[in-house]
């Protein structure tokens, strides 16, 4: 047999294997990258792939400035040659999108479904494209699409679509079923919680991470309250809690029924009371501060329980202006009178915050509920400096001609007996260099700072 017939002979083995090819996979459709249409893609373009995926999900492709890189490359090739993009798909193509919208159509299904018709006649798709089409197609359904991993739901995104092509039998979905009721439910609660659902097929997905978040990123004060405050105690602010708390929540489970359920609701008619929890932990911090921690410093300063701050301080500093003067105080105090050393009028929760800082170093909403006790007995100590003490010690100082006298407690401890040993040492060490009278200088000095 010569060169000439063994070529004839293959060809014709090849024509007659291509019309097998093409009659068994009559409905295939023509991409033209090697890199991608295969079953198993890696590296550049399988980044390509996802990144592509993405930007289907989004709706952020710009066709008019394609270019070569790996990513623009399946773009053209997957959804520009095929028509795709423009609407205009050819034949091919088009029952292959028809089949995935036909496989979402049904109430519930698992990915492997999908994908063991895809890859089999009359198709035979290569895993490697099915990711473009299967987002294309979420991305124009006009249902809402809840997908599982197993049993928990999960996000729609590139990454599950890449995950699904990895793994399609460990996914499923399900279909929203929609209602009038419903739907002014779900848009209610994005509205409550400023969720906006644009590219969104998984409603709950986004409700319940925005509800999560905003949880997070109340007070920690306010949180550690919850079940301890009477305020903040009925069963559905510490149900709220508990739910927004966890990490395994099925975000659909929880929109549709353990929401209703906290407030003890067989329908959607929670907004309301819904609104009220939100609003009440919101201002927590505030109202705690504007009637507990108020109350609590009129108290201590001898005044009517829900006088204006400003008022109280002010006349209690006034009255005791002459004893403190005398005294010498500790740093958290000194500030506190320092606050009314000008003629300052100070929004209430503004001075409660700072009065806070300055004895416990937080502020209101960075308090735990050990703080509440530890704040009352730091700022009751200021009632300290009012009482006149026999045995008292007394220093006078003259500092630019004017004449400082203040009384004191020797009041010495472990610690102080260091601090005072450091010192000596200190003007030991430094033996001839510093004069008596310099080293008294350098005492005064000191002390001006705590007098």
């Amino acid at each position: 047999m010569n060169e000439l017939t063994k070529a004839v002979r293959q060809i014709s083995k090849n024509r007659i294997l291509g019309q097998i090819f093409d009659n068994t996979f009559e409905l295939a459709p023509k991409v033209n990258l090697e890199m991608l249409n295969r079953t198993n893609v890696k590296g550049t373009y399988k980044k390509a792939r996802e990144n592509v995926v993405e930007k289907i999900l989004t709706n952020t492709i710009n066709y008019d400035k394609l270019g070569t890189s790996p990513e623009d490359t399946v773009i053209n090739c997957t959804l520009v040659e095929t028509g795709i993009y423009n609407n205009d798909v050819n034949e091919k193509m088009t029952f292959v999108i028809n089949e995935i919208n036909n496989f979402f159509n049904q109430q519930s299904a698992c990915f492997n479904e999908l994908y063991k018709t895809l890859m089999s006649p009359p198709y035979g798709l290569r895993k490697g494209i099915i990711p473009i089409y299967l987002a294309h197609v979420i991305k124009e359904l006009n249902i809402s699409l809840i997908i599982y991993y197993k049993n928990q739901e999960v996000d729609i995104s590139a990454e599950l679509i890449e995950n699904i092509n990895k793994e399609p039998k460990n996914y499923r979905f399900e279909t929203d079923k929609a209602s009038v009721e419903k739907n002014k439910y779900l848009l209610e609660l994005a509205q409550l919680f400023d969720v906006d659902f644009s590219n969104r097929k998984n409603k709950y997905n986004a409700l319940t991470k925005s509800m999560q978040m905003w949880y997070a990123k109340l007070p920690k004060f306010t949180k550690q309250m919850i079940g301890i405050d009477d305020r903040l105690t009925n069963r559905s602010i510490r149900l709220l809690k508990r739910s927004l708390s966890s990490t395994d929540v099925n975000p659909s489970d929880f929109i549709l029924h353990k929401l209703p359920s906290l407030f003890n609701s067989e329908t959607y008619n929670i907004i309301n009371d819904l609104g009220n929890v939100k609003n009440e932990l919101e201002n927590f911090k505030y109202n705690y501060a504007l009637t507990d921690v108020k109350r609590m410093i009129n108290n201590i300063l001898g005044f009517n329980i829900d006088t204006d701050l400003n008022l109280s301080i002010k006349n209690w500093l006034f009255e005791n202006k002459e004893v403190l003067q005398t005294k010498i105080l500790d740093e958290g105090t000194k500030k506190f009178i320092e606050l009314f050393a000008k003629e300052n009028n100070y929004n209430e929760y503004e001075l409660i915050n700072k009065i806070s800082f300055d004895y416990v170093g937080l502020f209101i909403e960075e308090w735990s509920s050990k703080t509440i006790d530890l704040f009352s007995q730091q700022f009751e100590k200021i009632l300290d400096y009012l009482n006149k003490n026999d045995g008292e010690n007394e220093i006078t100082l003259i500092v630019n001609g004017n004449e400082i006298i203040k009384t004191f407690n020797e009041d010495t401890d472990e610690s102080s007996e260091i601090v005072e040993n450091i010192i000596e040492e200190t003007f030991d060490d430094y033996g001839d260099l510093l004069t008596n009278e310099q080293k008294l200088a350098l005492l005064v000095k000191i002390m001006k700072k705590y007098i």
